[in-house]
């Protein structure tokens, strides 16, 4: 497998930067759906969702019979992304980018699906 090569402070496994959950969350719906489920649980693993985003996200559950499941990576301080260079990432003005885990979003969002929430533990009870 070849890896991207990372340019303007993009993290190298993804090709542009941004977060668009609810896009990523309709295909694996819609990919789920063409072949054949007409139910199930989506399991998805991040550090969070914006304000902004939760309703979008809502919604496509809302008119889904899928389930959301979240693996909550990450801690509510947050953390700065190192890239493979040595470099922290850094949004568009410069400043650098500080992912907080959204506990509450997150559990909100798998709770009204009928999923479930579970951070991500180092031993198995995760």
């Amino acid at each position: 497998m070849q890896r991207l090569k990372h340019t303007n402070n993009i993290p190298e496994i993804m090709p542009i930067a941004g977060s668009d959950p609810a896009l990523g969350l309709q295909a694996a719906i819609e990919l789920l759906s063409n072949a054949g489920y007409q139910q199930g649980e989506i399991f998805w693993i991040t550090d969070g969702i914006s304000n902004q985003q939760m309703k979008e996200v809502s919604d496509i559950f809302n008119d889904s019979m899928f389930r959301l499941s979240v693996l909550g990576v990450g801690t509510e301080e947050g953390a700065p992304i190192q890239l493979t260079n040595g470099e922290l990432l850094k949004d568009s003005r410069g400043a650098i980018v500080v992912p907080k885990l959204t506990v509450n979003n997150l559990m909100s969002l798998s709770k009204s699906s009928g999923g479930r929430y579970a951070p991500m533990q180092a031993d198995d009870s995760d």
